[in-house]
């Protein structure tokens, strides 16, 4: 296998012709070099259109998807609740508490509550008090600037600039 190469070897290999190539260029060889660029242009459009797709698919799945899983964390705080809700009713019966106590435990809680959504019902009206009171102000404000306006725009031109 490692015979030295001789000439008779060599005799079958061709090498391209070396001599010009087309030289002019007729109108079917502009034909067929625009059909190609067309053809791979098509392909490349057609490649697009269905990345595009995809996309807009995934986009679509992926805004079910969100819409399921905040239905699902709703859900679960529910569940969650109703769950420490009965962990709390279980531990109240083992531990030997009177439902007197529970009910009155429930009473003071919700007394509590009740004055604080009274406390937040009177600081939100003070709130609206006082906005309704600077927007009053605002407008006074505003009314005695045009009055004062008006006055200036009646003096005569020399004795407004004084003012101004």
């Amino acid at each position: 296998s490692d015979r030295p190469t001789t000439m008779q070897g060599l005799s079958g290999m061709k090498t391209g012709s070396l001599g010009p190539k087309r030289q002019i260029y007729d109108k079917t060889y502009y034909l067929v070099e625009l059909r190609k660029r067309c053809t791979e242009l098509a392909n490349e459009i057609s490649a697009m259109t269905k990345e595009i797709n995809d996309v807009q698919q995934d986009n679509d799945t992926y805004t079910s998807l969100e819409k399921r899983y905040n239905s699902l964390v709703k859900t679960v705080r529910e569940l969650e609740g109703d769950l420490a809700d009965n962990n709390l009713a279980t531990d109240k019966q083992r531990a030997g508490t009177q439902p007197e106590e529970v009910h009155y435990m429930y009473m003071m809680m919700k007394g509590q509550n009740e004055q604080q959504r009274a406390e937040v019902d009177q600081i939100f009206l003070e709130k609206r008090g006082h906005e309704e009171e600077i927007g009053q102000m605002e407008a006074a404000i505003q009314s005695m600037t045009r009055a004062a306006e008006e006055r200036l725009n009646e003096l005569h031109p020399d004795q407004r600039r004084d003012y101004r």
